[in-house]
């Protein structure tokens, strides 16, 4: 995670790199084993320091498993990766005993195995299995290996949405976080600008930004609002604030009406819902059964070649949630005319993805089934161009991968297309929605006519689904359309209060920091005498040289005179020894001490510097030398604050000391340079920090190289 966290990329190339790279690696193995729930939080914070999301009240399991795919999270990531692994390398006859087994209580079967591990990720998503590898849900059973991964992938992630619900329970802003649509809130955040989805994801994952949670470790302590003085908190700060009144003016007035009776995701963290007959109308699209082979028509002549028209439709294709397509497959005559053409098949989509590609690719699998199952040499002819391209590149013996999309109608068609012997199956591509009369030729009438057919019979085959359905259906749309109105209303609301309170927050600093001289805002630990100065003697005893060496001893203690003298008159401030660090080597080009079981000078060792060593490290070796000479001046005033630094945002070890300003906005430049943004708590960012080169801007200065003999 540390290489993710230095990349300066956008988040979304970091997501990926995390679900591509960094579990792949990390949990390499994770379907033959368990694994505790420790590791996997440990794995979760390590990606939201990578993202730079682990901010105070961020929550990395909606972070990871909601905001982003859920294949983002490790734990998800774990028990997918498990499905994938026992699909590829069990079958139905060789796991049915062993699930048994693990069912069993007690467990014949050791804990840490695969297939408790599978059993055990089953039921942590809510689920159920029998011997008979029938896992059931909220939405109904599927069997393990018959269900296609797109399907899997989509009923695990409804029910982790559960699991994560249920994990943050005890938080009120996330109150109904069950009922979400996860994948609707990443279609929202896709349409916003860059910062308006920064904005919106510190909204989305709990992050802390009002004062009833600020309280607790602000300066002030204070929990009411900073803009109207009231009692503050997220529902305050949306829908009662009087300094944001002017944004709830464009929420229309039924929709804010609503706003007590609304889940607490939507209206305080800005979640999409789900409508609430979503899971029925999953049911009803499970419930279309899979479409049989229909019968050879008797006039078909086994082994020739024969033309048949694949189509799909799809009514309502851009709508939120609602739309429904179907299939049809035709015979078609030689004939310029209807008159010998059939339609051998059509019907509803089944399945709980509907869409217009998905129909056809279905209706090529149809025609291909139909003409195995009986023999036929196919001539197939369909309008979809993905579909023609896709059927080509497997009849060259393109291996489908299983990332691509409806990637389990390829790999069946795939099967089928290897029971048909050499040249006995064509597919070509014929122009969609053509009239007769714009043809060029006999073919061209010919397969637009054909085609018009097709295309005819699979609309009336969407069109002829029982009255039950159509009733649901139009309940279903109503919900949604309702949905949809007033989730993007609450959003457009969270969105522009959320913006309009940073820009004021942003005001307030800049005049803060305008009415401040320094560059950044420290709190002085303790009081300095005014009085006090520090100062040095114009040589150093040669004892002094014993510990560190005489060379550097020589040139820290010859640096460190020429900056005093250079700052004379300038006030003094808490600087850092980070600052001193980077000071003492653009004005030498030294790296300092080392320490290898001792005190070791680079010049004399210079295979110390190939060795990587930790930015921190160096500076606390540079440290001791910088105090053990200061102290020839007297005592000095060290200590942990937050030094006069924009880039340095952290307590660090710092002195009281006048130092000149010019350079101190040098290194600032240099920290700038190589710090993808200020450094934070611990300082992790500064680990992998360079060595500075020499600076010429920086004052030469003389220094003895060894003690001088008389």
């Amino acid at each position: 995670m540390a290489s993710v966290e230095k990349v300066i990329e956008p988040l979304h190339v970091k997501v990926r790199a995390i679900v591509a790279a960094a579990w792949p690696k990390g949990l390499h193995g994770v379907a033959a084993t368990s694994v505790s729930f420790s590791k996997l939080q440990t794995a979760r914070a390590g990606a939201m320091k990578a993202l730079n999301s682990n901010g105070s009240g961020c929550n990395a399991s909606i972070q990871l498993g909601l905001i982003e795919s859920p294949i983002t999270d490790p734990h998800f990531w774990s028990i997918m990766e498990t499905f994938r692994s026992i699909r590829d390398s069990h079958s139905s006859v060789a796991l049915s005993p062993l699930i048994h087994a693990a069912l069993l209580n007690p467990s014949p079967l050791p804990r840490g195995g695969p297939t408790r591990a599978l059993v055990d990720r089953i039921h942590f998503l809510g689920w159920s299995i029998d011997e008979q590898l029938q896992v059931c849900d909220s939405l109904g059973s599927f069997h393990l290996f018959r269900v296609s991964p797109g399907e899997l992938f989509h009923r695990a992630a409804l029910s982790w949405t559960r699991v994560v619900a249920s994990s943050v329970s005890d938080r009120p802003i996330f109150g109904g976080l069950e009922q979400i649509d996860a994948k609707d809130t990443r279609k929202f955040l896709k349409t916003l600008s860059q910062q308006d989805q920064g904005i919106l994801r510190k909204s989305l994952n709990g992050a802390h930004f009002t004062n009833d949670a600020l309280c607790y470790f602000s300066g002030s302590g204070s929990s009411k609002c900073s803009f109207c003085h009231q009692e503050d908190s997220r529902y305050h700060r949306y829908w009662e604030c009087p300094i944001f009144e002017p944004h709830r003016q464009e929420c229309p007035t039924d929709v804010r009406a609503l706003i007590p009776e609304l889940p607490p995701c939507l209206t305080q963290a800005g979640w999409s819902i789900c409508p609430s007959t979503q899971e029925e109308w999953s049911r009803a699209l499970l419930a279309i059964p899979e479409p049989e082979i229909p019968q050879m028509p008797s006039d078909f002549i086994q082994g020739n070649w024969i033309d048949i028209f694949s189509d799909g439709s799809c009514f309502w294709p851009t709508s939120h949630g609602y739309s429904v397509a179907s299939w049809a497959i035709t015979f078609a005559s030689q004939e310029i005319s209807w008159n010998h053409s059939t339609v051998l098949a059509a019907g509803a989509l089944p399945g709980l993805f509907q869409s217009a590609f998905r129909s056809e690719i279905f209706g090529a699998w149809q025609a291909i089934r139909f003409g195995r199952m009986h023999g036929l040499r196919i001539r197939l002819w369909t309008d979809c161009l993905g579909v023609v391209n896709r059927l080509n590149k497997i009849l060259k013996n393109k291996v489908v991968k299983p990332s691509i999309p409806h990637a389990d109608l390829w790999t069946t068609i795939c099967e089928d297309l290897s029971f048909y012997s050499r040249d006995s199956f064509v597919v070509t591509k014929v122009a969609a929605h053509q009239s007769i009369e714009d043809a060029e030729g006999p073919l061209e009438q010919w397969a637009y006519l054909q085609n018009s057919l097709v295309d005819r019979a699979a609309r009336i085959a969407n069109l002829c689904r029982d009255q039950t359905f159509w009733s649901l259906h139009a309940t279903h749309a109503a919900e949604c359309e309702a949905t949809l109105r007033i989730v993007r209303a609450v959003q457009s609301v969270i969105l522009n209060i959320s913006r309009s309170a940073v820009e004021r927050d942003l005001c307030l600093q800049e005049e803060d920091l305008a009415d401040s001289p320094a560059i950044a805002p420290v709190v002085s630990p303790k009081t300095i005498d005014s009085d006090y100065h520090f100062d040095l003697p114009d040589t150093f005893p040669c004892d002094c040289a014993s510990r560190f060496g005489f060379r550097l001893t020589s040139m820290v203690f010859g640096w460190l005179r020429q900056s005093v003298d250079q700052a004379r008159g300038a006030t003094p401030s808490w600087i850092s020894f980070y600052q001193l660090y980077v000071d003492f080597q653009c004005a030498t080009g030294e790296a300092g001490p080392y320490y290898a079981d001792g005190w070791v000078d680079p010049h004399t060792r210079p295979n110390l510097l190939q060795i990587p060593t930790d930015f921190r490290k160096r500076c606390a070796w540079f440290t001791k030398l910088f105090k053990h000479i200061a102290a020839l001046g007297g005592p000095i005033q060290t200590a942990t604050v937050r030094p006069n630094s924009i880039s340095l945002q952290l307590h660090a070890p710092v002195i009281w000391i006048a130092w000149p300003s010019e350079r101190l906005s040098w290194i600032e430049a240099w920290f700038a340079r190589h710090l993808s943004q200020a450094a934070t708590r611990g300082g992790q960012s500064l680990r992998s920090l360079p060595l500075a080169k020499r600076d010429g801007r920086w004052p030469a200065f003389s220094c003895c190289q060894k003690p001088l003999r008389f």
